[in-house]
């Protein structure tokens, strides 16, 4: 009885190390993965000289790095040559944009109380690639370096 205890103890051990390896590699591989979904290479702003209330092109140059991800957040300011910042409210994001010959293309509307001047854009992706992520709220981000360009004075029709 004892020989069938040690035994059946050994199958015990066994089975667990294995149901444990499926459960643990897996978990660790997703609180590893911090790689982003794309690095961007190069913002540029088109047109760079904006006219007031219209809408700016944010033409991102990116390196796609690995798909597919879950949702995103994506969070956009504009910061005139003043200080004053305009935050927009976190966009949800339910896939990767578009890649184009390593390109995104984003429109964005000016704030109506932006001034004339230099202003810059900056904005963040943070993307929840795998359910680990998504369960922690942990996203992987990607950040957009600011890119300046210039709001001009809308002129006012007066006929």
């Amino acid at each position: 009885m004892i020989q069938y205890l040690d035994e059946h103890t050994k199958r015990q051990i066994i089975a667990a190390l294995f149901f444990s390896v499926l459960i643990v590699v897996p978990v660790m591989w997703m609180l590893m993965d911090r790689t982003p979904p794309f690095t961007v290479e190069h913002v540029e702003i088109v047109p760079n000289n904006v006219d007031q209330g219209n809408d700016i092109h944010v033409v991102l140059t990116v390196k796609q790095n690995h798909l597919p991800c879950n949702f995103g957040i994506i969070h956009r300011e504009f910061k005139e040559f003043s200080g004053k910042v305009h935050f927009y409210d976190p966009v949800v994001r339910t896939e990767l944009p578009a890649v184009e010959n390593n390109k995104i293309i984003s429109v964005v509307k000016l704030p109506d109380s932006i001034s004339p001047g230099p202003t810059i854009y900056r904005s963040s992706a943070c993307y929840f690639c795998n359910p680990i992520q998504g369960l922690l709220h942990w996203p992987i981000c990607v950040l957009v370096p600011g890119v300046e360009f210039n709001v001009m004075k809308e002129l006012n029709d007066s006929r």
